[in-house]
């Protein structure tokens, strides 16, 4: 499985309490297979066809006070250095094995982050294998398909 990921970052609000947030743009449909190391605490994980909605850390989530239904305001820099703003119901939040990740860390379909950025694409490609020992097959796989500026 090969699936396309962006990262985003910036500023999370609602009402008076406005935290910084360092997260991904996902495309929720393969994030399924590829999120086992987070544990869904509350909620629901991110759903195909979702684009205004955020799964937080559970620690963000905890320092915002928000719950699943709340609505958040996320703020970045887009790619052309203005602001850009969109408003996010909390679909979920989760905890992975790190709490100063979750207590930064959310998660965004990907459509959304490249709306925030303003941007087309992905910045970063996640393989699964589903066994290394395809790993320098899928490897050379890889190389001839990207430029060799790449």
């Amino acid at each position: 499985m090969v699936t396309p990921r962006i990262a985003v970052s910036g500023l999370v609000s609602i009402g008076e309490t406005t935290l910084s947030f360092a997260g991904h743009g996902v495309d929720p449909q393969n994030e399924i297979a590829l999120a086992s190391g987070l544990d869904l605490r509350s909620g629901a994980t991110l759903q195909p066809g979702d684009i205004d909605t955020v799964l937080l850390g559970e620690g963000l989530a905890a320092n915002l006070g928000v719950k699943p239904g709340d609505t958040v305001a996320l703020l970045v820099t887009a790619a052309n250095g203005t602001f850009n703003a969109m408003d996010f119901t909390v679909r979920g939040t989760f905890s992975s094995v790190s709490k100063a990740y979750d207590d930064i860390a959310l998660r965004v379909p990907l459509v959304a982050a490249q709306r925030l950025l303003r941007v087309a694409g992905a910045q970063q490609w996640l393989v699964l294998l589903e066994s290394t020992d395809a790993t320098q097959e899928t490897l050379q796989r890889i190389r001839q398909v990207l430029p060799s500026d790449a």
